[in-house]
């Protein structure tokens, strides 16, 4: 099973906001996108969930084409992601919202259900919070919230959007036990993300996308070494 994206194009008017974008993502690996805001990486994620339809291109889950298929739809196949504004909602409780996000994909209210979505609050330390609104959590919490959604939701593929930002340290700790256990499961993990060091510690591939377009791919090492990226990204280009 693998996530293929091939040659997608979308554009907005005049603005293109990718360009010809192919690239692979194997189960069991993460798969980091970096590059200059503007890039065209949440453009990608929108076009993969089925937010945004590209003018041209595929997408395929396993060999099975996603374009043409609703978010709804691509979400129960798998694909499940989180957003830089959470989306959460704010009036309900931590534990319905987990519940919730597993009835997305079983489709019936069980004891179950609500037993895993207890496991999984309890593995992210929101056990005390399960009866709290989501609106009165820490920022750090609601993130939290938004993985346990994920988890809930039983997925093959997960989009992680710069889920990592803005968290303590603790958190942020449990956040990279917790990708590390799902690509460990074999999930596809493809996350934006604009710590480098994060990019450095979790990624098996690197992609670098610029202006819509995919300019190198290959380990963190390999790509923050290249030239075009050292001169686009981190402004410097090696002298001699």
């Amino acid at each position: 099973m693998s996530l293929q994206v091939n040659g997608v194009r979308a554009a907005f008017g005049g603005l293109v906001a990718l360009d010809d974008v192919s690239l692979t993502a194997e189960p069991g690996e993460v798969t980091a996108l970096i590059g200059p805001n503007g890039a065209g990486k949440t453009t990608l994620f929108n076009v993969i969930s089925g937010l945004v339809t590209p003018q041209s291109g595929s997408i395929l889950l396993d060999g099975t084409e996603l374009l043409g298929r609703s978010a709804r739809r691509r979400a129960k196949l798998g694909i499940v992601r989180s957003f830089q504004e959470l989306r959460l909602f704010g009036g309900v409780s931590v534990q319905e919202q987990t519940v919730f996000a597993a009835e997305r994909t079983v489709l019936t209210r069980s004891r179950p259900t609500r037993a895993k979505a207890t496991e999984i609050l309890d593995r992210l330390g929101l056990s005390a919070a399960r009866r709290d609104l989501a609106a009165n959590l820490s920022y750090g919490q609601q993130k939290a919230v938004s993985i346990a959604r994920m988890l809930a939701m039983n997925g093959r593929a997960w989009l992680l959007d710069e889920q990592a930002a803005g968290l303590a340290p603790r958190e942020y700790d449990l956040f990279c036990e917790v990708v590390t256990e799902a690509k460990n499961r074999g999930l596809i993990i493809l996350l934006i993300e604009h710590n480098l060091q994060l990019v450095k510690d979790l990624a098996d591939v690197v992609v670098f996308l610029d202006r819509g377009r995919e300019l190198a791919t290959g380990t963190a090492d390999d790509v923050f070494s290249d030239d075009v990226v050292r001169a686009l990204y981190f402004g410097r280009r090696d002298q001699g």
